[in-house]
């Protein structure tokens, strides 16, 4: 790649909008591997040969930072070298020089990360970008439990409600109803009453470069328990309310996993989380086979890819369904038309 495309590369990389919390992880596996002097790959193999490999997820987190925090040194040495440049002082020649020697030197480092896109080689008939060792053991997640769990307790979500702290209660509520995400409340979740319905205004966590829905507007028909609940909620505080975190994330996921080992007993209080809601939420409307673009909608997402990695239609919980009426998204849905196949 060309030293002027790999500097336009740089410059993009480094003026992407990250989260709070991607930034800080960036910054720390950026500051490890430049520590050690190690690229993502190398340390990926030095801990598959001296402990045990790291997971895919990760080296993502890691390859991730260490271009990032390669582009942002790339922009802040030309604009070091153009401010050199301004005052044209013969004395600064030797200093420039060298700048430039490092601008080089970590181009040639960023044009070799190239991109991974893991499935977009498969399915290009591409070798993987980088032969890096994965740690093979699957991630088990939260959502492989539901379908046990709703056999167990087809009444799992009003048992935890039951069993949480009352100042809780309300955030839990709006979590099984909408299936937010528990970080969108740091923005506030807007509830209101309008002719007899139920209407929640979500403004979304994860829209970095248009990825997710900035403010979606959901309307329920309540039916469910937890929707009556809801609905019984906001019209108590008089029709319309906006809930916010009051207490930090710590504090609430500790009282959850008290109200679950409570509600459901302690084997299952390392197999639920305030995200379970949001894998049951996704598999309800699945199980009810709604349009994926709605559910994508419902879910905050952009594409109706995304939903794949939620709840599972046959998670869904028997004769239970959602009082979803309509869902309006900030943007418009992406949908991937399925490959058409060349007959023999």
């Amino acid at each position: 790649m060309q030293l002027e495309k790999v500097k336009q590369l740089a410059i993009r990389i480094a003026s992407k909008r990250l989260s709070k919390r991607s930034a800080k992880d960036y910054a720390n596996a950026y500051a490890m591997l430049d520590d050690s002097n190690l690229t993502p790959q190398e340390y990926a193999e030095t801990c598959a040969h001296n402990s045990a490999p790291i997971s895919q997820g990760r080296y993502y987190v890691l390859k991730g930072g260490y271009q990032h925090g390669l582009a942002c040194r790339i922009e802040m040495t030309l604009e070091e070298i153009k401010a050199l440049d301004r005052h044209g002082q013969t004395a600064a020649d030797d200093q420039v020089a060298h700048l430039k020697k490092i601008v080089r030197r970590d181009c040639q480092k960023l044009a070799e990360q190239k991109a991974d896109y893991a499935r977009t080689r498969y399915r290009n008939n591409l070798d993987a970008a980088h032969d890096v060792p994965f740690n093979s053991k699957p991630r088990k997640g939260k959502r492989q439990y539901l379908g046990r769990l709703n056999r167990a307790y087809p009444d799992w979500q009003e048992r935890v409600y039951a069993t949480l702290a009352k100042q809780h209660r309300p955030l839990v509520a709006t979590l099984a109803v909408t299936g937010c995400r528990p970080d969108e409340f740091s923005k506030g979740v807007q509830l209101r009453i309008a002719e007899g319905v139920l209407i929640a205004t979500i403004f979304g966590s994860k829209t970095n470069s248009g990825y997710g829905q900035k403010v979606r507007t959901m309307t329920f028909d309540p039916s469910t328990p937890m929707e009556q609940v809801l609905f019984t909620i906001v019209e108590q505080a008089g029709g319309a309310v906006e809930l916010r975190a009051a207490a930090s994330q710590r504090a609430i996921r500790e009282a959850f996993r008290r109200a679950v080992t409570k509600g459901l007993g302690k084997t299952w209080a390392d197999k639920l989380s305030q995200y379970s809601f949001r894998q049951q939420f996704a598999a309800d409307l699945k199980k009810a086979r709604l349009d994926k673009e709605l559910i994508a909608l419902a879910l905050g997402h952009c594409s109706d890819m995304t939903q794949g990695h939620y709840g599972l239609a046959r998670q869904g919980q028997k004769g239970t369904r959602r009082g979803l009426r309509e869902v309006e998204g900030s943007q418009p849905v992406k949908s991937r038309a399925p490959k058409l196949t060349k007959s023999p």
